[in-house]
């Protein structure tokens, strides 16, 4: 039997007491620190995605700034007239599908649109070209100052008598649009 006072019972109650606080330490101080040092970096990489996007954020702003500051007329086809430009555009389109060595069948003006920026001026392009040609042909145009974009492309493989090529030849129908600026007031 173990007496009150004996240095077993002492022994027990220390055991007893040191096991009470480390079962405290356990449950209470240990997730606590864990806590606090999980929200640390949480508050630290939240300071960074904070700086990053201030960050973001100013360069947008300046690349907007520097953007609507009279940029687009880099990007349109400055016109005084509807019908010069359109000549323009078309004597134009015809040279980079040259370029391309492309067989064109026909470049024909299909009207002009009015979105909400600009004018544009509508093209339907039909020609006969090697994958590769067209590929670069569209590479051109995509990268050309006045803008050249295609808004809608139709391919066709043409089967050709005779040995077969390397590259597929194509019936190609390309919607090309050119953004217009005329000046206000201006006659079309």
């Amino acid at each position: 039997m173990i007496r009150f006072g004996s240095a077993l019972s002492r022994t027990l109650a220390l055991a007893l007491a040191v096991s009470s606080v480390l079962f405290i330490l356990a449950l209470v101080v240990v997730p606590l620190s864990n806590w606090k040092r999980d929200l640390k970096a949480a508050r630290a990489a939240a300071i960074d995605e904070a700086q990053r996007l201030t960050t973001t954020i100013a360069q947008l702003r300046k690349e907007a700034a520097e953007f609507s500051g009279g940029g687009i007329r880099d990007i349109v086809w400055p016109a005084s007239q509807l019908g010069e430009v359109t000549a323009r555009i078309q004597a134009r389109i015809g040279e980079l599908a040259q370029a391309n060595e492309l067989a064109v069948r026909s470049i024909t003006p299909s009207g002009e649109r009015e979105p909400a920026l600009t004018r544009v001026v509508a093209f339907r392009l039909e020609l006969e070209a090697e994958l590769d040609d067209l590929a670069e042909f569209l590479i051109a145009s995509e990268y050309h100052e006045p803008i050249l974009a295609v808004e809608r492309a139709t391919l066709r493989r043409l089967a050709r008598p005779g040995p077969p090529t390397e590259q597929p030849l194509l019936f190609v129908q390309l919607d090309i649009l050119a953004p217009v600026q005329m000046p206000d007031g201006e006659a079309e």
